[in-house]
């Protein structure tokens, strides 16, 4: 095997792109490779590979700094000489690779570069997710709580309706593939990753093949992928992401064969134990869809996973929202033929709340009149991988040494409000596209304008600050809200109400925007003087009046609260009891 050559011993050329300071990997000893620099950018800081983030042995998974971005972490997959004797395999990795260029969504992880050393080995290099795996909040909490189920819910089914648009299966959902970033207390960052065999319709970096074997993870896989079917469509995907849904609310897997052969006969008999014997705090109404996904026959489970993520969610939660106007503008386009169109749903005869809840016993039947025809999204897919299990997975993560608290306390009496932020996207300072609404749970660029919009469902007073350090280093607070310029300059804000904040900036390149959000149902005094009168002129609070709010913050932050992120309107959803909330939040920028 040839020795990894370093910058040192390939002069660069001028005119032509650097050359890598590491051109080949020893796979018999990846560890080497730490330390170098691939491609001229990402400097090797640590094997994962042994650590699981590769358990199907196609390659090596590293943990890097990417130089280009002031050090950014990032993963790098670079495909093994063994792997590439396989043309199959191969073919995968460049539908993984597809598959995250062409998903530009929140909740999928993200592919920042891609290539091939010189030795012809292919790499692709992807955003580094800090958190845990939702398998791991399962083996520490066990059940889930179901507002945080709720949250998953949407957040999953919200990012896989985004890959099934543009024709993609991810074909392997499962916890291990579903990653939870912690933002603040009782609210996570959900994303979606491993796209290793994924199945990329109309791929334009390697041909489809119509080889039928059966391909996914055991316990969570559907029948007709077990069985390799040719023919699978959106309901394959959310057939294992129920299974999912279902781990989550009871703890365990529906489905627990003793060996491969027995799995298809039990998912052909159906589910044994609903949900509600396992959960008695289960609704009825909720338990009956998440039943409907786990039909037999694929045309009989819900055919969008939006829909379907929403209206489950919507049944979990305790307050039981509305949920009608989830479906006003759900459509799939996962049509083989660019020919075929899709008709929008029939509203009419969609189920309705109430239908549901007066006939709760309905499963098998529950969603059929919601679903789309099955004859509109079938499409040919093929099949590359010899073998049943194979799990090409990326867990780029690091699994935090504990959990942060997933079960919310008893919220009482409700408070309510919610907030999301227009986004200007700015280069050079010039406006060249957007603006865009964003619940805030993303990572922004530094020179972006953003106002924040929040809206109380109750009559109340409400302050809007940042956090952030003067030139000395020390804390400071700035009232982003009221100003003399927003509402007048009054913090009384009334049911229903619109305010939004002056436009603000991303600034100082990598670094993160501290959010604090202020509300009281009555007029407080000490609070108002605080933050209106003792103000400087740039609406920095008063060296008088830090040490007073501090105090105030201390004794309210810890109180119980419930916040979750409503897709539908790109909106974060903060609930709390008693007469004052307050909700910190982090903006994330680079």
């Amino acid at each position: 095997m040839q020795a990894p050559v370093s910058a040192e011993d390939v002069p660069y050329q001028k005119g032509a792109r650097p050359a890598s300071e590491t051109t080949t990997v020893d796979f018999e000893k990846p560890d080497s490779l730490v330390g170098r620099t691939l491609d001229g950018r990402f400097t090797i800081e640590k094997n994962l590979t042994d650590s699981g983030a590769d358990a199907g042995g196609i390659g090596v998974v590293y943990l890097a700094r990417d130089t280009k971005l002031m050090g950014k972490e990032v993963v790098v997959k670079i495909l093994n000489e063994t792997a590439l004797k396989h043309p199959d395999i191969v073919r995968k990795f460049e539908h993984e690779k597809e598959a995250l260029i062409r998903l530009d969504h929140p909740g999928i992880v993200r592919i920042l570069d891609s290539g091939r050393l010189v030795d012809g080995n292919p790499f692709m290099v992807m955003d580094y997710i800090k958190g845990h795996s939702l398998r791991k909040a399962l083996q520490m909490a066990g059940k889930l709580p179901l507002e945080v189920v709720a949250s998953i819910i949407e957040s999953v089914t919200d990012a896989l309706s985004a890959a099934h648009s543009e024709k993609i299966l991810h074909r392997d959902i499962k916890p291990e593939n579903i990653m939870l970033t912690p933002i603040d207390e009782g609210m996570y960052r959900v994303r979606l990753i491993d796209f290793g065999i994924a199945r990329v319709e109309e791929s334009k970096l390697a041909p489809a093949t119509a080889i039928s074997r059966a391909i996914g993870t055991i316990l969570y896989i559907s029948p007709e992928q077990l069985i390799g079917k040719l023919d699978l469509t959106p309901a394959a995907d959310i057939y294992s992401f129920a299974i999912v849904a279902y781990e989550m609310l009871t703890g365990e897997v529906p489905f627990k064969p003793k060996a491969l052969a027995e799995m298809y006969q039990l998912e052909k008999e159906g589910v044994k134990t609903p949900p509600s014997a396992l959960r008695p705090d289960m609704p009825r109404v909720a338990e009956g869809i998440l039943l409907s996904a786990l039909e037999f026959e694929p045309e009989k489970r819900p055919q969008i996973a939006r829909s379907f993520g929403r209206f489950l969610a919507n049944e979990l939660r305790i307050d039981g929202r509305e949920t009608e106007r989830f479906f006003a503008s759900v459509q799939t386009d996962y049509s083989k033929s660019p020919t075929q169109s899709v008709p929008s749903q029939d509203l009419t005869d969609a189920p309705t709340v109430e239908r549901i809840r007066a006939n709760p016993n309905r499963k098998s039947a529950l969603l059929m009149r919601w679903t789309i025809p099955a004859a509109i999204v079938v499409v040919a897919i093929s099949l590359g991988l010899a073998f049943m299990a194979l799990d090409i997975t990326d867990r780029s993560v690091t699994e935090t040494e504990q959990i942060p608290n997933m079960i919310p306390a008893d919220l009482g009496e409700k408070r309510e409000f919610s907030y999301f932020l227009w986004v200007q996207k700015m280069r050079n300072g010039v406006k060249f596209e957007g603006p865009f609404k964003s619940s805030g749970q993303e990572v922004f660029e530094s020179g972006y304008k953003f106002s924040l919009n929040l809206r109380t469902e109750d009559d109340g007073y409400v302050y809007i600050l940042n956090e952030g350090k003067d030139n000395q280093g020390r804390v400071g607070f700035y009232v982003l809200f009221p100003s003399p310029k927003t509402n007048n300059g009054s913090a009384l804000v009334r049911s229903g109400q619109e305010v939004q904040t002056a436009q603000n900036t991303f600034g100082g390149g990598r670094g993160t925007e501290i959010i604090w959000v202020f509300w009281t149902r009555d007029k407080r005094e000490d609070l108002e003087t605080m933050l209106t009168a003792d103000l400087g002129a740039n609406g920095a609070v008063g060296e008088n009046s830090l040490e007073k709010l501090q105090a105030f913050i201390s004794q309210y932050r810890n109180e119980s609260r419930d916040v979750f992120k409503d897709s539908a309107e790109q909106r974060t959803v903060v609930r709390g009891k008693g007469e004052t909330v307050i909700h910190r939040f982090e903006l994330e920028h680079r």
